[in-house]
This record gives C-alpha cells, sequence and structure tokens, in this order.
C-alpha cells in the first residue's frame, strides 16, 4: 500500500486561526486525552479577498472540512471528530471543520531523512508492519504533527476535487 504525508498547500492564501490557545490544548489532541476539547468549538480566522479554505487544515492543528471528514469517515467509521466553526464576524463567515482524533502510530524507520533541525521529513519511510489497517494517522516519535494518509482515501478526497492539499510520497519498507 501507498502511504502520503498530507498537509494544506501553503502557497495559497489560507486562513490565520487567530486566538485559539485558551481554547484548544495541542497537548490533547490524542485519544487519551481528547474528552479535555469541547464537542465543538468557534474559533476566529482572519481572511483576506483571496482566501481560501481547503479542505485541510494543518496550522495550527490538522483538521478537515466537512466534505473531507465525511470522505475520511467512509474510511474510519469510528474515528471520533471534534466539531470546530471558523468564524470571521468582519467577512461574515461561518464554516465548519472537523478536528479529527487521529491515532499516533509508531512506524516511521530508521531510514527517514530529516531537515531544519529535525522538524521536516524530507525522506519519509515507514515500517508497513507497524500500521496496520489506518487510512489516516499521526506520526508518533517525532516532534511536530505529521498525518499519514494511505493511497485509496487520498485518491477519494482527489475524485472530489479536494481543495489546496499538499501531499508528499513515503516509501514503504
Amino acid at each position: 500500500m501507498q502511504y502520503f504525508l498530507i498537509d494544506a498547500e501553503t502557497q495559497d492564501p489560507l486562513p490565520e486561526i487567530i486566538n485559539w490557545y485558551g481554547k484548544i490544548n495541542p497537548q490533547y489532541i490524542n485519544e487519551k486525552d481528547a474528552d479535555k476539547i469541547k464537542n465543538w468549538e468557534l474559533l476566529n480566522v482572519k481572511v483576506c479577498q483571496d482566501t481560501v479554505f481547503p479542505d485541510v487544515l494543518s496550522d495550527p492543528f490538522f483538521m478537515l472540512s466537512k466534505n473531507a471528514a465525511e470522505i475520511v469517515s467512509h474510511y474510519e467509521p469510528g474515528i471520533r471528530m471534534i466539531g470546530i466553526q471558523l468564524f470571521s464576524r468582519k467577512n461574515r463567515i461561518l464554516l465548519p471543520y472537523f478536528l479529527p482524533i487521529l491515532p499516533m502510530v509508531n512506524c516511521l524507520s530508521s531510514q527517514s531523512e530529516f531537515v531544519n533541525e529535525d522538524i521536516d521529513i524530507s525522506k519519509g519511510v515507514l515500517v508497513e508492519k507497524a500500521i496496520s489497517s489506518q487510512a489516516l494517522f499521526q506520526l508518533a516519535g517525532i516532534d511536530t504533527q505529521r498525518v499519514v494518509i494511505r493511497l485509496d482515501l487520498l485518491e477519494s478526497l482527489l475524485r472530489r476535487e479536494a481543495l489546496s492539499i499538499r501531499i508528499q510520497e513515503l516509501e514503504v519498507v
């Protein structure tokens, strides 16, 4: 099976989520602590005229548009999703996004290569037997949030014309 890192395409002007610090603690975005996050949260966004609302947001944390969340739910029916409303009073925007509580999978091989003080993965190598059957998961054992998507789920998103996503293919051993 093929796997890819997935995040938002940063060449597009994306919504800037502001004042989120007191609302969602990134340390709670895991299966063990997710109950410490409200089921729905309102987050303010700063936008410009050309802002694109992508199907995947990766800053300050990984979120999915409503359409993308529905597709992910077909591949991962048991996945917990916390509702997020992106809100701009000035621009009269109220859009639903979803914060998936992804399993942490320790499958990154020592053959992987990093840049920028071991933050960015320049060559990702996954150990297939450690993955199980997850279609979407977070890499364990690294300091930053990196989300991995399986090829069949990625293709499903792309067939539905997912907006502004960026992928990086990973090797599997």
